[in-house]
């Protein structure tokens, strides 16, 4: 059985991570898991400030989520650990630009 990678929109250097996958057999899926489906059916009832608000605070958590599995995977060795420690700093960012939508900034 073959693994999957789930490639988010957030994941620049997409051709690395399809290399990435070819190489060590994985299948990459292009759908988007149950939880961030429900999170789209959430928000496309918003507007407005409420929109930015869920919107903000979902990243905040999918951020967080997503630098906690990149930091397991940074700990090992081999490509996906490369590919996580370089992609760290980037997801840091894009959790602190977050995390100043939630404060209205």
């Amino acid at each position: 059985m073959g693994r999957t990678l789930i490639i988010f929109g957030g994941v620049s250097g997409g051709h690395v991570i399809a290399a990435l996958a070819t190489s060590i057999g994985a299948k990459l899926s292009d759908s988007l898991p149950l939880m961030a489906k429900l999170e789209v059916h959430k928000l496309k009832g918003l507007s407005g400030p409420k929109f930015d608000h869920e919107f903000a605070t979902d990243m905040v958590k999918d951020h967080k989520q997503a630098i906690s599995e990149f930091e397991k995977q940074a700990r090992g060795q081999g490509p996906v650990a490369d590919l996580a420690r370089d992609t760290l700093p980037t997801l840091h960012k894009h959790l602190d630009t977050a995390e100043q939508l939630t404060r209205g900034g």
